[in-house]
């Protein structure tokens, strides 16, 4: 909520919150982010499944010269 002051009370610039409903919603904020982690825990989702997987892309492979490097 936007526009709350320190004593907990609405000021006048407060803006409710918003109520997300929706039957899916999808997080992307990386492979080991902060909030994925919070809702694995919360709802057990890790629980049952096999350890994680990563792999590491390249998207550009330049080769300098290393009298430039």
């Amino acid at each position: 909520n936007l526009g709350i002051g320190k004593d907990g009370e609405p000021t006048e610039n407060f803006q409710p919150g918003m109520e997300l409903h929706a039957k899916y919603t999808l997080f992307c904020e990386g492979a080991r982010g902060n909030l994925g982690r919070q809702l694995s825990d919360k709802f057990k989702l890790r629980d049952g499944t096999d350890p994680q997987v990563y792999g590491i892309g390249i998207k550009e492979l330049w080769e300098i010269d290393p009298a430039k490097h």
